[in-house]
């Protein structure tokens, strides 16, 4: 049984980093498994070390070697940690994230016709006395298709997540959407006027599939024919606008113009070549070969600023909350319930973030040495000591 000294203080204006530029990269994965990985490992690392994400959320999961297997051997250049692979009707997502930059604050699936929506809860790690941004990001894959059942599927999907959607600001919907054109009545239903919660397209809604014109923004095929020994796939050539990343309102304005892009895509065209043939002009051939072999559909990127904003002075002010140890447990009294609560070390490191739903809550500590920490709130926050 081990006892704490608590030393209960007021703390205002916690210290960390300023705005950050964080990017958020999106791709399907192609059916990815252990038994199904056909030495694409390397590939995946070399691809994403060129985009080097700090979020990374994966479509067509399979099982829950990806989680594992990403951190040790592609995302190699910070330290990575994912959410718990969730076996779902047909395949899944998966969302990894740098842990110097975010904390993981809650998962929660929606369920569809075909597959659950994803949605993972982020929270940025807060210095320099600026308020942690929560960012909520939905997973998503939808029905294929363009034949009439599938589009009216698809139209389906999108209103399921829309009555069950965060009302957090910031919010980025990203994934396989299976979208066929900006008319489809499902991605009016994402950006258009009358949407329940309209989502901003960054490359706009001018586009169309199969066009000279819009070259830039096909995602789908990177090879000509499937690729059994590259994970299996489809074929036909650079032609289709599947995958996204979309804003909400609030958080439009914070996407760092020109960032957006389908990773590879030279603008040349590929319709009916692969994204190797003709040699392609934004990265080198073996780049190319492996994003050829990694997936049928190109990974695509976009950057946010986040992080900057600083609590103001002329905020309500709100209690602390009570804290009280009884052996390796913390009980805190006094919260604020639909907030984000924190125990950071002093040198602001997130250990532990929790979205609290009662304003009592009691939490594991065993695993905390022995010194100070701090509970934030994302505004002010108390230190307590543990002595052993």
């Amino acid at each position: 049984m081990r006892s704490l000294l608590l030393c209960i203080l007021a703390v205002i204006g916690l210290r960390l980093q300023a705005a950050d530029t964080v990017r958020i990269c999106s791709y399907n994965t192609l059916k990815y498994s252990a038994a199904n990985e056909d030495g694409r490992i390397p590939k995946f690392a070399r691809i994403m070390d060129s985009i080097r994400p700090d979020i990374l959320i994966c479509e067509e999961v399979e099982d829950a070697s990806l989680g594992p297997r990403f951190i040790t051997d592609v995302l190699t250049y910070a330290p990575f940690a994912s959410s718990q692979f969730t076996d779902g009707p047909d395949s899944d997502c998966m969302l990894l994230y740098d842990q110097q930059k975010f904390s993981l604050i809650d998962t929660r699936y929606i369920a569809t016709e075909l597959r659950n929506i994803a949605e993972y809860t982020l929270e940025t790690i807060p210095s320099n006395g600026l308020r942690p941004d929560t960012l909520v990001i939905y997973g998503m894959h939808l029905k294929a298709s363009d034949d009439a059942q599938s589009i009216a599927q698809r139209q389906r999907e999108v209103r399921t997540l829309m009555q069950n959607i965060t009302t957090h600001s910031y919010v980025v919907l990203c994934g396989d959407f299976n979208i066929y054109g900006p008319t489809e009545a499902s991605y009016v239903d994402l950006t258009g006027t009358s949407a329940t919660r309209r989502f901003v397209d960054p490359l706009g809604s001018a586009w169309k599939r199969n066009s000279t014109e819009w070259l830039r923004y096909y995602t789908q095929a990177t090879r000509s024919t499937g690729d059994g020994a590259c994970g299996g796939g489809v074929g036909g050539g650079l032609d289709d606008r599947f995958d996204y990343i979309l804003l909400s309102e609030a958080l439009a304005p914070r996407h760092v113009n020109g960032s957006y892009r389908a990773f590879g895509n030279d603008g040349l065209d590929r319709r009916n070549g692969t994204i190797v043939d003709p040699p392609n002009t934004a990265v080198p051939r073996e780049m190319a070969e492996d994003l050829r072999c990694a997936s049928d559909h190109l990974p695509i990127v976009c950057r946010l600023v986040l992080g900057d904003v600083g609590a103001s002075v002329d905020e309500e002010r709100v209690a602390a909350p009570s804290i009280s140890v009884d052996s390796n447990r913390l009980t805190l009294r006094g919260l604020t319930a639909g907030r984000t609560y924190s125990i950071l070390d002093v040198r602001g490191r997130t250990l532990i973030a929790r979205y609290v739903k009662t304003s009592v809550e009691t939490w594991d500590i065993s695993r905390l040495s022995n010194g100070s920490y701090v509970l934030h709130d994302g505004h002010a926050g108390t230190v307590f000591t543990v002595v052993r």
